[in-house]
């Protein structure tokens, strides 16, 4: 699982660091640091999921640990998110962009990873 960790994380500063620069001529700093800070959510997110299974997996009532620590991490990210955009220092569209990459990536990792299996 690290594996799929790290190849998730070095895929998506190999394309977002890009995106995000090029972005920056064409909607601005905000939305540029948006899509830097969306990505970096997504993948803090993916490994604060690993690291729940990991330390979960094969004790009692594992399922219900695993969901209160998963609603402990998306409400630190909500808050943090609605902080940033109250204060105008980022677009919600940059951050939609970052967290849709990671998200890509995690699929194609996935499937990659289901096929080597078979």
């Amino acid at each position: 699982m690290e594996a799929l960790i790290k190849r998730v994380v070095k895929g998506m500063l190999l394309l977002l660091i890009p995106l995000s620069l090029l972005s920056l001529f064409f909607a601005g700093w905000r939305f540029s640091l948006g899509i830097l800070l969306g990505g970096g959510m997504g993948a803090g997110n993916l490994k604060g999921l690993a690291w729940s299974v990991r330390l979960f997996l094969g004790e009692e009532k594992a399922q219900a640990k695993m969901l209160v620590v998963s609603i402990f991490r998306f409400l630190i990210l909500f808050t943090l998110l609605v902080v940033l955009a109250a204060a105008g220092v980022i677009t919600i569209g940059g951050v939609l962009i970052g967290f849709t990459v990671v998200f890509v990536l995690v699929l194609k990792e996935g499937l990659f990873a289901a096929r080597k299996e078979m």
